[in-house]
């Protein structure tokens, strides 16, 4: 199986976040003055939904929408179906799927990302924005977060350094131990980079709290970072409406 660069010896992390809920995304659309079209029984797709923990209580929140999880990783998607069934949810649907290569996806009021085009290989973020060219419904919302310049430049570091231990450790979990090891050594001697970048000593503690999360963060062969400007450009065929800050992008068909 082709992996894109994407580790795939590190468990999925249980954890929901909040920017997935589609009536945030549909609020803060609103809050810009775009007024996205909004039903009861719209259709939400995630793409790289792990195991679909943050696709199964948004389902579970709203029983009359329906809720479409894609992932290449067949253990994940196995996991989720797991959750949808204890769970005993009727709306959701997984699919172990490539998204350069995924068939049968409904049209749908949303799409949602985390994390995605910071952690795969540029040939699949162009796939991704082909997916939802084609995916996305007239008034629908496309919204994706993930690492950027300025306010991620720190983590391209940390990236380097993670990959350098990359020989020595076949498990991305010990690459991250043993790379927050490091910069905390650095720390705790006073090193200049870490005293002048507060970014980074919040990255020492959360990396040293709970190394298997943030192996999904740094463990990855890619490491983007993307700039929104250039990004947007390459939308420009869909022309989209978009809003951006540091970390996240949403943008309306």
């Amino acid at each position: 199986m082709n992996t894109h660069g994407y580790i795939t010896n590190t468990p999925v992390y249980n954890k929901f976040w909040t920017f997935s809920n589609p009536h945030f995304q549909r609020y803060i659309a609103l809050l810009q003055g775009h007024v996205p079209t909004m039903h009861e029984d719209f259709t939400y797709v995630e793409v790289g939904c792990g195991n679909a923990f943050s696709l199964c209580v948004n389902a579970a929140a709203n029983p009359n929408a329906k809720f479409v999880g894609l992932d290449f990783m067949p253990e994940y998607i196995d996991e989720g179906w797991k959750y949808v069934d204890m769970l005993g949810l009727k709306n959701v649907e997984l699919m172990k799927a490539d998204v350069s290569k995924v068939f049968g996806v409904p049209e749908a009021d949303f799409v949602f990302t985390h994390g995605f085009l910071s952690w795969v290989a540029p040939d699949i973020r162009t796939a991704l924005y082909e997916f939802i060219g084609s995916t996305l419904k007239p008034g629908g919302i496309a919204f994706t977060s993930y690492d950027s310049m300025p306010g991620s430049a720190h983590r391209q570091t940390i990236h380097h350094i993670a990959q350098s231990y990359r020989e020595s450790f076949a498990d991305a979990t010990d690459r991250i131990k043993t790379t927050y090891d490091f910069l905390n050594f650095l720390h705790q001697h006073k090193s200049h980079f870490t005293l002048q970048n507060n970014f980074i000593v919040k990255d020492i503690a959360s990396g040293l709290h709970d190394p298997e999360t943030t192996a999904h963060l740094f463990g990855n062969e890619w490491k983007i970072l993307i700039i929104f400007f250039l990004w947007s450009l390459s939308f420009n065929r869909n022309s989209p409406i978009c809003l951006a800050d540091d970390r996240s992008l949403i943008f309306f068909s």
